[in-house]
């Protein structure tokens, strides 16, 4: 192995935690039980009565038995031991360790390389090994897991195939690349998985299984990402990387200036696109009506030459220079919390709900606290940032206006809110989030932009 790579897998966990976690397991090590078939309603919740028990086992030897309730929260973990005894935790222990493994989890040496998930199974491989004697009476939590952690570590290049987007070119948005599945990739693969095959069985199913993939993804576009990490890790951050890049082209598409347009894409599997299916009978024989809803049935987002230098120039790099951060200001942060809820909000049909979401969106970049007066001191913000002075009071009534109609619409139902005025809002509100991220190397939390803008304000 290269120093690089030596150097790469170093992982440093500081004395002070590596002692509370020992003693954290140590503890819970001793609190190993059988499951007990008890009825005490004290250690019963209110929705105990409804859970499940799943069993993973290939063998009886390495059976797993855990305990869940009606909304899939565990509630225990039981292993066999070598004498084919069931032993683990359950109730308030079980719950207590999955809480220190999540809070282990969200280490920083930790975080970027392994997953909440990895960290449970090896705790418990630990408690079972521990139990069993098959490792040494002096094994330590931490030592054991940092081992286990760099013999699953490796280098993952990792494809998330997005659905109804085509591209003609690849690009880079935040960590990931976009391109698209070719026919010469699916090539490539066979051949890489044939070179080593012999057996003429093996190499039929093998061609059988890259034809069902060709016909599935071929000319489909994907992220890629590369990644140095535990598997499981390493799927969580390529599924989020890709999120994040895909709610920037989100933030530039024509659904972020135009309500009536939807748009669709996302990670394949995610998608999901409303449609009507009904039998209407005229008599007796009854027709049946497909259809999709929306007003705008064009599915597929095309992003090509020209959309890729509009994207240039209203500002995409800043954008996707900041997904890529590791460590965020509290600005920072707040824009990224503010994009999530713009970009899910024109993803809604609903005219009340884009709303809420839209103006949530803005609130929380442009509001000091929730005792500010809302309608005033958002709307002149918003138009110092968004107008010249003649429009400034005609920004300002509309939007007064609008809020005064999402109030109707959360408390009453009321649903009269005209697509021109939505239209005028949401252009509006994504021109303010657009130049606050240009000036997001300006500010480190939202008190300073706030003060900033006032500043500004009353110097005309």
């Amino acid at each position: 192995m290269s120093e690089s790579k030596k150097k790469h897998l170093e992982i440093i966990l500081p004395q002070e935690a590596i002692d509370y976690y020992n003693e954290k397991f140590d503890t819970k090590l001793f609190s190993l039980t059988s499951p007990k078939s008890n009825n005490n309603e004290k250690e019963k919740s209110s929705i105990d009565h409804m859970h499940s028990q799943t069993i993973d086992s290939s063998d009886i030897h390495n059976l797993n038995l855990n305990e869940t309730n009606a909304f899939g929260d565990k509630l225990s973990h039981f292993f066999t031991t070598k004498d084919n005894r069931l032993i683990g935790l359950d109730n308030a222990q079980y719950l207590e360790t999955a809480s220190f493994i999540k809070d282990l989890t969200k280490k920083k040496e930790l975080r970027s390389v392994v997953s909440e998930q990895f960290i449970h199974e090896v705790a418990f491989n630990w408690f079972k090994e521990k139990y069993d004697g098959t490792i040494s009476i002096d094994s330590k939590f931490c030592g054991y897991l940092i081992e286990k952690i760099k013999e699953e570590i490796k280098e993952y290049v990792i494809r998330c195939p997005i659905e109804f987007m085509s591209i003609e070119q690849p690009f880079n948005v935040g960590n990931v690349h976009f391109d698209f599945f070719t026919e010469k990739h699916i090539k490539d693969i066979e051949n890489n998985s044939l070179r080593t095959k012999k057996n003429k069985t093996e190499k039929e199913a093998i061609k059988i299984y890259l034809e069902n993939i060709r016909k599935k993804y071929q000319g489909k576009v994907y992220t890629l990402i590369r990644v140095r990490a535990e598997k499981n890790r390493a799927i969580e951050i390529a599924k989020n990387e890709t999120e994040k890049a895909i709610m920037v082209l989100r933030f530039f598409s024509p659904s972020a200036f135009l309500s009536k347009i939807h748009q669709y894409f996302g990670r394949m599997g995610q998608v999901h696109i409303p449609s009507t299916h009904i039998f209407i009978y005229p008599g007796d024989m009854p027709i049946i009506h497909t259809g999709i809803d929306s007003n705008y049935n064009q599915l597929n987002h095309h992003i090509g030459h020209k959309e890729l230098e509009m994207y240039d120039k209203t500002g995409i790099k800043t954008l996707s220079d900041l997904i890529k951060k590791e460590e965020l200001n509290s600005f920072e942060e707040s824009l990224l919390t503010s994009l999530s809820y713009f970009t899910k909000g024109i993803s809604l049909a609903d005219y009340g709900d884009k709303l809420i979401y839209l103006f949530t969106s803005i609130e929380m970049l442009l509001l000091k606290n929730d005792n500010e007066p809302i309608q005033d001191n958002l709307t002149r913000r918003l138009s110092f940032l968004t107008d010249s002075p003649p429009t400034r009071k005609q920004t300002i009534e509309t939007f007064k206006n609008v809020y005064k109609q999402r109030g109707k619409y959360l408390h009453h139902g009321y649903k009269k809110i005209s697509s021109k005025e939505l239209e005028m809002v949401q252009q509006k509100i994504w021109t303010a989030i657009r130049k606050l991220l240009l000036l997001s190397d300006k500010f480190e939390n939202k008190k300073e932009l706030i003060d900033d803008l006032e500043k500004r304000i009353l110097s005309g």
